[in-house]
């Protein structure tokens, strides 16, 4: 297909593609609760406009039928796996069922953010221009954060990393599955997928209580797995040489998806290794303020003298040393120290009290956690 070559082609091309990003962009400036509707009616009327002004269409692949089969297949597939979950680690009522409160404040403005973000996906994607390709993902994303954002809040640190781990993240890596996607066989698969995906379970009442750390996992190796499924099974063989080229890129995915998933596990608190940053000056010397700390989870192991533990006291997670251990009356209390400080912790820990012990610290990596913690520190 040819790259669009005249000039007022062009200009209504990246006027358009201008509109289309900032627009949405806008609305998540929106007050909390009117950013849902009000994004799905900017995003329907930029839709509009876009259709209208860029013409040049594509032509769907020979295997568009089977592809949107199969993303229906995988949606069914990925819910269904979804609730099996709750076997292992239970169910809670669903937050949101079927209602005409949820259809109408849930369901009908999503559909539309779905079905206008693919169409305009699939017309920008159209035209072979990196601008307009850009544009189009990057709206499709903001898409994606208004079906899920309309009703959160983000004035806490805690909130706003989990909207990162368990939305935004998730919405660029399956961005990517969905503008191949688009690119070959239209957008009618992407909508059926994300339809089946986002709707299905506002009809059924319960949900399963998984470690958000696992959603996050969940989220981001499904849509590369699509991915690599569709290259398999459709896609030509290309020659030795392109398959080379493209190593790099998929070795960069790859370490990008395995780097995501290291903090989504380490973070979760979910599992037996957990990491804490470091916002204190106690231990200078052993551990900065800064650093992030990996430790094992406390699971009645018997902690030795001088090693470190994260205990929790007033309310507050503590990295400090152990300096002493005594057993009275069948109780181990731990006396506890951190490095910089002057004088020993009032009092002692008991093993009721200990959430784990320290393996390793990872230098400067937290400061970002702590810049951020500030910043929402100020805000509210």
């Amino acid at each position: 297909m040819q790259r669009i070559r005249w000039t007022g082609d062009k200009k209504i091309l990246y006027a358009t593609s201008f509109a289309v990003l900032v627009l949405p962009l806008l609305v998540l400036l929106l007050p909390i609760g009117q950013k849902r509707w009000s994004g799905a009616v900017t995003l329907a009327l930029v839709t509009v406009l876009a259709l209208y002004l860029v013409k040049k269409k594509t032509a769907p692949s020979i295997h568009h039928k089977q592809v949107l089969l199969l993303m229906a297949v995988f949606a069914l597939l990925y819910t269904v796996l979804y609730y099996l979950l709750g076997i292992f680690f239970g169910f809670h009522r669903a937050i949101t069922g079927f209602t005409l409160s949820t259809l109408f404040w849930y369901m009908l403005p999503i559909t539309v953010l779905i079905v206008c973000s693919e169409l305009l996906r699939t017309r920008l994607l159209a035209q072979r221009s990196k601008t307009a390709s850009a544009t189009a993902f990057a709206c499709c994303v903001v898409a994606e954060l208004l079906c899920f954002l309309a009703n959160d809040s983000t004035n806490s640190l805690s909130r706003f990393m989990d909207l990162v781990a368990l939305v935004f993240l998730p919405a660029c890596i399956a961005n990517v599955t969905y503008h191949y996607l688009a690119a070959r066989y239209g957008a009618s698969p992407n909508i059926a997928y994300r339809l089946i995906r986002t709707l299905l379970p506002y009809f059924i009442l319960f949900e399963p209580s998984a470690p958000d750390a696992l959603l996050a996992f969940a989220k981001l190796l499904s849509p590369l797995l699509i991915l690599a499924l569709m290259r398999l099974l459709y896609e030509k063989k290309e020659q030795t040489v392109k398959r080379k080229s493209k190593a790099p890129l998929f070795i960069s995915y790859a370490l990008l998806f395995a780097a995501m998933l290291c903090i989504a596990l380490l973070t979760s608190n979910q599992f037996r290794f957990c990491a804490l940053v470091i916002v204190t000056e106690s231990m200078t010397g052993e551990i900065n303020k800064g650093d992030i700390v990996v430790y094992e989870r406390f699971d009645g192991q018997s902690p030795e003298e001088d090693q470190i533990l994260v205990f929790q006291k007033d309310r507050s997670l503590i990295v400090h040393r152990i300096i002493r251990i005594e057993h009275i009356n069948g109780e181990t209390r731990y006396f506890t120290k951190g490095d910089a400080n002057d004088a020993a912790d009032p009092g002692y820990v008991t093993d009721s009290q200990i959430v784990g012990i320290t393996k390793f610290s990872l230098p400067y990596i937290g400061q970002a956690s702590i810049w951020l913690n500030g910043l929402f520190a100020g805000r509210s």
